[in-house]
């Protein structure tokens, strides 16, 4: 993450990001298709040369107070709406879980550090 708008997640807003590393590092944006709040948040991601794609993430309550994230990627874009959409998914599938498990570890420690205050 190189720097988000200051009105981030309004419709429109973006983000910048960088993907790959050092010497094969891409510097692209994120913008917020949509967003309603505490429910669900759509992105359309640059990632050049691959294309773009679309990001859902879905909110939802659990009985015991707590909240699950749902998150969907489809290519948006060429080239990989070119390529079957069980195959775009599973090379994508590792990362978003990995996305998720770190938004559930913020939103966890969050949780236990305001229950200390």
């Amino acid at each position: 993450m190189r720097a988000v708008d200051p009105d981030w997640p309004a419709p429109g807003s973006t983000i910048h990001h960088s993907i790959g590393v050092w010497p094969a590092l891409i510097n692209d944006s994120t913008v917020v298709e949509s967003c309603i709040p505490e429910h669900e948040l759509v992105l359309v991601a640059n990632g050049r040369p691959f294309g773009k794609a679309r990001i859902t993430l879905r909110l939802h309550d659990l009985d015991d107070g707590g909240c699950l994230i749902e998150m969907a990627e489809v290519p948006a874009s060429a080239p990989m709406t070119w390529l079957p959409d069980r195959i775009a998914l599973a090379g994508v599938f590792p990362r978003n879980r990995e996305t998720t498990w770190r938004l559930a570890a913020i939103a966890e420690r969050r949780t236990d550090d305001e229950a200390s205050v």
